[in-house]
């Protein structure tokens, strides 16, 4: 069967292509290359970019690419994390292939991946982005147990506006990594195809967010119930350190302001004002559980306050007397967008059974 798609898929299927940054873990990489050499859908392009400080990736290789022609291999030479990135991004906006996977080196597709999202947008209009469920597994390869829940329990394509709403009111990624994903080139910006607020998504930590609701603002979002791929976690992530966390709050006040200020998402005053006070409700907990950091930097906490007060004052729903709320005024004061979509209570959309 794939050696007959191999040699006729060109000319029925689509080209995908999976683009993979990699930076000094060559075992990790071999693990995430081999779950996209044994893809079922075989029409791919497999664009690897490497920045490691050592040839220990260079040196293992010329075999994968001896095997399998689909894979395209480039050193790079001082290029830093974001050069690497950089780079990529210009190679899949040169190219002609519509239909983007961009793969964490640490992260694995399941076999099924490719070929069951991109049914959708085969089958039906207007599908901007297509995610599913993923499992979670540790440095070792092991399931972790996860705490989230699938949104539903069947295929649904959701239409973008609910999905950029609920995001933006519960301030919380539910579509999933980069390596999730399965997107449509077209419904990117054409400029820097990545993120929604020009370059500033880029120095801050939520680039993979700003995108999902670039692309929500133009097409909808198919949900694949079963998992499909798996997301690493190891110490040698940064998601957890305490630079990314303080630049992912600041990311989610200016992704809630910029789709206010583009009336997108966020339209109804309701709307508004609960994904403020969500907001502002994570980050009153934020401060409590880091009080002792947040202190050390002023600066850093005054652009937070700042923002959050200056947007409320902007929708006159908020009668601020100090620089800090009670937790209790907060709580008060929140009225987050449920996500309808795990409660199963009117999230318009439309079931498809794969």
């Amino acid at each position: 069967r794939n050696k007959f798609l191999d040699m006729y898929s060109d000319f029925v299927y689509p080209k995908v292509l999976i683009g993979i940054t990699t930076y000094n873990r060559p075992e990790y990489l071999q693990v995430a290359l081999k779950s996209v050499m044994t893809q079922t859908y075989r029409n791919l392009e497999i664009v690897i970019t490497d920045d490691s400080t050592n040839d220990e990736t260079a040196r293992i290789m010329p075999e994968y690419l001896d095997k399998d022609k689909r894979i395209k291999y480039y050193k790079q030479e001082n290029f830093t994390g974001l050069d690497n990135f950089t780079w990529l991004i210009r190679y899949i906006k040169s190219s002609p292939i519509t239909y983007i996977n961009w793969l964490m080196d640490d992260d694995m597709l399941y076999p099924t991946k490719i070929e069951k999202m991109m049914t959708y947008y085969l089958e039906y209009d207007n599908i901007a982005l297509v995610t599913s469920y993923r499992n979670k597994i540790d440095a070792d390869g092991n399931l972790l147990q996860s705490e989230e829940p699938r949104l539903f329990e069947q295929d649904v394509i959701i239409p973008g506006r609910d999905v950029g709403c609920t995001m933006l009111g519960n301030c919380l990624n539910f579509v999933g990594e980069f390596s999730t994903t399965l997107l449509d080139k077209n419904f990117l910006r054409e400029d820097v195809l990545w993120g929604w607020i020009d370059s500033i998504d880029w120095s801050l930590g939520l680039v993979d967010v700003s995108t999902w609701l670039q692309l929500c603002t133009k097409g909808d979002m198919a949900y694949i119930a079963e998992p499909l791929s798996a997301f690493r976690k190891h110490e040698n992530q940064g998601q957890q350190s305490e630079q990314t966390i303080r630049a992912c709050m600041l990311h989610w006040c200016m992704l809630i302001k910029f789709a206010i200020d583009n009336n997108a998402f966020l339209v109804a005053d309701d709307e508004k004002r609960g994904a403020l006070a969500q907001w502002g409700k994570m980050f009153h907990h934020y401060l409590d559980a880091k009080s002792s950091v947040i202190n050390t930097d002023k600066e850093y906490e005054n652009i937070i306050y700042n923002l959050y007060y200056k947007f409320m004052g902007e929708l006159d729903m908020a009668n601020v007397q100090s620089m800090r709320w009670t937790g209790e005024q907060i709580e008060h004061a929140a009225l987050p967008i449920k996500l309808k979509s795990i409660k199963g209570d009117g999230m318009s959309g439309q079931a498809a059974n794969a």
